[in-house]
């Protein structure tokens, strides 16, 4: 159990990570939930009971955005930052596997980060992960019904 959670806890750096490079540098987790209207108490439980289901829904939600697809590399932002198993990818060695060199694999992250970066993009990114937050928050109030 350990392993799981503290596989967790570097997922969450390394999405604090991505969310400092996407809106600005201090942007984090429970800075971002509450910018959205969740309460200290609502973030320190979904990060005590949910925050495992919150990140793959994040994973889910940034490949879900039809418009920023790349099927070739649909992945190389998630994986250079470490959001799937909190082992951030160095660009160079992630260039060897695809078979293009390093400076291209930043080229193509950056460019993926750059879109993530518009404010209309930042505004939809805050509010789907609030209904992710507020979706696993009432999944839990159901059961407990």
């Amino acid at each position: 159990m350990t392993n799981a959670n503290d596989q967790t806890l570097r997922r969450l750096d390394a999405f604090n990570s991505w969310l400092s490079d996407v809106y600005r540098e201090g942007m984090d987790f429970s800075n971002l939930l509450t910018a959205t209207g969740f309460s200290e108490s609502e973030i320190e439980h979904i990060k005590q009971a949910h925050l495992r289901e919150f990140l793959q829904a994040v994973i889910d939600l940034l490949a879900s955005y039809r418009d920023l697809r790349n099927e070739d590399f649909d992945l190389l932002m998630v994986q250079h930052y470490g959001l799937i198993d909190g082992k951030p990818q160095d660009l160079y060695q992630m260039g060897s596997r695809y078979g293009v060199c390093g400076e291209r694999m930043r080229q193509l992250v950056h460019k993926r980060l750059v879109l993530f970066q518009a404010s209309g993009r930042q505004s939809q990114l805050q509010a789907d992960f609030a209904v992710i937050g507020r979706r696993l928050l009432d999944d839990e109030s159901d059961r407990k019904v």
